[in-house]
């Protein structure tokens, strides 16, 4: 996921998957405050958070041999100067590591045992999740 410069948002409870190299990319720096704390997404109106426990990020190995993030950006309220993620496996339903066009079948819903579900965090603003009208919700359908 390639974040350009200025990019700003809330991304919480998210699953990226399958990535070549770097999971997320944040290089080219804007004026926005980028942060892992929640408690400052409060306090500046241009922001990037990106969640640090509801977000998976997974390379396309199945290993974080390779960076989570790629970033030259400063980063305010993490534990360290590069951001994180939980780095574990979706459990999605059916989904090989490589993926073609030779590959007759894939269900990329996460199970619902699995982390997907877990340590899931609250919308930042309620206002704007509370209108949204999912009009696939069903975990035991394929198609909606």
């Amino acid at each position: 996921m390639r974040l350009r410069e200025g990019t700003g948002g809330d991304f919480r409870n998210m699953i990226v998957t399958h990535a070549n190299q770097e999971s997320v990319k944040n290089n080219d720096c804007g004026n926005e405050v980028r942060t892992q704390d929640p408690a400052h997404t409060a306090t500046h109106p241009e922001f990037l958070y990106f969640s640090k426990t509801s977000n998976i990020l997974q390379n396309q190995a199945k290993t974080m041999s390779q960076s989570q993030f790629a970033t030259a950006c400063s980063w305010t309220g993490t534990d360290s100067t590069t951001p994180a993620a939980r780095n574990v496996d979706p459990r999605f339903r059916l989904m090989p590591t490589a993926v073609d066009e030779s590959v007759r079948m894939i269900d990329p819903r996460p199970e619902i045992t699995g982390p997907a579900y877990s340590s899931v965090e609250e919308p930042y603003d309620t206002t704007v999740s509370s209108t949204f009208v999912c009009e696939c919700v069903s975990y035991s359908t394929m198609w909606c």
